[in-house]
């Protein structure tokens, strides 16, 4: 097959935080990674650049599918959906989640309200849109401040977790002025953290689940994971954030923690791979954040999951390929089924 490989382009950040650059230049690392994976299956590999042409230029490429590194467009990752929407539009089959599961997951309340509708488990929330609106006095402190609408540790800076209203109100307003969006309020769950990465479509397979081990945080404080720890070389917790797997869990706790992911995994219309971020409180686990199209580049965190279970680069990337060629095989037999009814 000719595969379109579409990344986003590395830029100026739009956002109002040049630190951004640092997670955005990681995006390049998976491009050059999956584009000489491909070849091995015996594919051809065009790259192509998110920009305001990519409806104009997949058409003249033609490509018989497209791989889809996409998180983000000028900065931001509002319009991170926009790619699989022009995939759809092409009839062209792709990589990972689709454009409304994409929308969905990078709207943090409204995933988490579709999860508590069904008793998924998660930290107690609220939405606010400006700084000084009113304050659900159910929440209960300590309480951590994301930007509603962004990944990969966007926008959860040193500080993000706060003990009082006053602390708050000022992580609000930075967190808002600077991101350009709503910030989401949850209460903090203060326990391990773990990632359960998934593969497939209806029925994905659960990888190992791997640990992010806290060390050398100073009593008192809190351990997040934050954009420093995870993108700023040199940063005090940079070398910190280990993962370990799999992860040392009762095997209750991680049939439930496996159960829960697969649930959120269909709930949310993920496909192709995905990544589900939970925390344990004693052993009873919150889902953090259901992440679709994760990291995906050779040596990354997939990969080494992957590989401890005996699937290796070549078919891991065959076994991407082929659930964004079976979810679109599927689309095409139901829009058929619908017009021989019709």
């Amino acid at each position: 097959m000719r595969v379109a490989v579409v990344y986003s382009v590395v830029d100026v950040p739009m956002t109002g935080d040049p630190a951004d650059l640092a997670a955005e230049r990681d995006v390049l690392r998976s491009v050059e990674g999956i584009a000489e994976a491909l070849p091995k299956l015996g594919h051809t590999v065009v790259k192509v650049p998110f920009s305001r042409t990519l409806y104009a230029d997949l058409r003249r490429i033609r490509p018989d599918m497209l791989f889809n590194l996409c998180d983000s467009f000028e900065g931001p990752s509002t319009l991170e959906a926009t790619v699989p929407a022009i995939a759809e539009m092409l009839d062209l089959p792709y990589t990972g989640s689709g454009m409304l599961a994409v929308s969905l997951c990078l709207d943090k309340a409204r995933t988490k309200a579709i999860l508590s509708a069904v008793g998924i488990p998660n930290a107690r929330f609220q939405l606010f849109s400006k700084p000084d609106g009113p304050l659900d006095r159910d929440l209960r402190f300590p309480l951590i401040v994301k930007p509603n609408n962004e990944d990969a540790s966007l926008g959860i800076r040193r500080g993000c977790v706060v003990t009082d209203e006053k602390a708050l109100r000022k992580r609000l307003e930075e967190t808002i002025r600077i991101r350009g969006q709503p910030a989401i309020v949850e209460e903090f769950i203060d326990g391990r953290e773990f990632d359960i990465a998934l593969l497939g479509n209806d029925d994905p397979q659960a990888l190992p689940i791997s640990e992010t081990v806290f060390r050398n945080f100073a009593p008192g404080e809190f351990r997040v994971c934050d954009y420093e720890a995870k993108w700023i070389e040199g940063d005090r917790h940079y070398d910190d954030l280990p993962s370990e797997f799999p992860a040392k869990l009762p095997e209750k706790v991680a049939e439930r923690m496996r159960s829960l992911a697969r649930a959120a995994h269909r709930l949310t219309g993920c496909s192709g791979y995905t990544r589900v971020e939970m925390r344990l409180r004693g052993e009873e686990p919150f889902v953090i954040e259901v992440n679709p199209n994760p990291d995906i580049s050779p040596g990354g965190q997939l990969f080494r999951l992957a590989a401890s279970v005996g699937i290796g680069e070549r078919e891991l990337m065959k076994k991407v390929l082929d659930f964004g060629l079976e979810r679109h095989r599927q689309k095409r037999w139901r829009l058929e089924g619908e017009m021989r009814q019709g």
